[in-house]
C-alpha cells in the first residue's frame, strides 16, 4: 500500500481545516471590524451631538447675554433720557404755568381747582384770598359766586410779590393754589412727570 494516498488525505485534510479556520476567523474579523466601525461611527456621532449642543448652549448663552446688555443699556439711555426731559420740565413749568395763568379760560380752572381744594381743607366762614396783581374782576366775581354758595365770606388781599395763583386762608390753614405752591411737591410731580413720559416713550 502507497502512503502517498494517505498523505494526500491528510494534507487535503489539514488544508480544509485550515481553510475553515482562516474563513470562520476572516468572518469573526470582518464582524468585529463591522462592529468597531459600528461602535466608531456612533461615538462619533454622540461626540458631533455633543459639541453641537454645547456649541448650541454656547451661543444661547451669548445672545441671552447680549440682550441682557442691549436691554441695560437701552433701560440707562431711558433713564437719561427721562432724567433730561425731567431737568427741561422743571426749568419749563414756572413758564408754563406762568402763561397758563394769563390765559382767562385757564384761569378760571385754575381758579375753581383751587377753590374746590379750599373747600374740602378749610372750614365754612370768613377766607382771605392772597392773589398778585393779575387777579381781574372776572376772576373775582368766579370766586365770589362760588363763595356764596358755599356759605363762604371773602376778603381779598393783593400781594404784588406774587406771581401767577392765589391762596386762601382760613384761620391758621392754607389753601396754596400759587404755582410755587402748585410745584413746591417735587417728587409727585416728579413721579407724575415720569408716568406721563413713560406713556408717550
Amino acid at each position: 500500500m502507497s502512503v502517498e494516498r494517505p498523505m494526500k488525505a491528510l494534507i487535503d485534510l489539514v488544508r480544509a481545516d485550515r481553510d475553515a479556520q482562516c474563513s470562520a476567523l476572516a468572518q469573526e474579523a470582518a464582524a468585529r471590524s463591522a462592529e468597531i466601525l459600528a461602535q466608531a461611527r456612533h461615538a462619533a456621532r454622540q461626540r458631533t451631538q455633543a459639541t453641537l449642543a454645547d456649541e448650541r448652549r454656547r451661543r444661547s448663552q451669548l445672545l441671552a447675554a447680549a440682550a441682557a446688555r442691549l436691554a441695560n443699556e437701552e433701560r440707562q439711555h431711558q433713564q437719561q433720557t427721562h432724567t433730561r426731559l425731567l431737568a427741561l420740565a422743571w426749568q419749563r413749568l414756572p413758564d408754563v404755568l406762568a402763561q397758563r395763568w394769563s390765559q382767562p379760560a385757564a384761569r378760571a380752572d385754575w381758579l375753581r381747582h383751587v377753590f374746590a381744594a379750599a373747600r374740602a381743607g378749610l372750614a365754612p366762614g370768613a377766607w382771605t384770598v392772597v392773589h398778585g396783581t393779575a387777579l381781574g374782576a372776572d376772576d373775582r366775581r368766579l370766586l365770589a359766586d362760588r363763595a356764596a354758595a358755599a356759605g363762604v365770606a371773602l376778603d381779598f388781599s393783593a400781594d404784588p410779590a406774587m406771581g401767577a395763583g392765589i391762596k386762601l386762608r382760613a384761620g391758621g390753614n392754607v389753601v396754596d393754589g400759587t404755582a410755587d405752591g402748585l410745584l413746591a411737591d417735587r417728587a409727585a410731580i416728579g413721579s407724575r412727570l415720569l408716568e406721563l413720559l413713560q406713556e408717550t416713550s
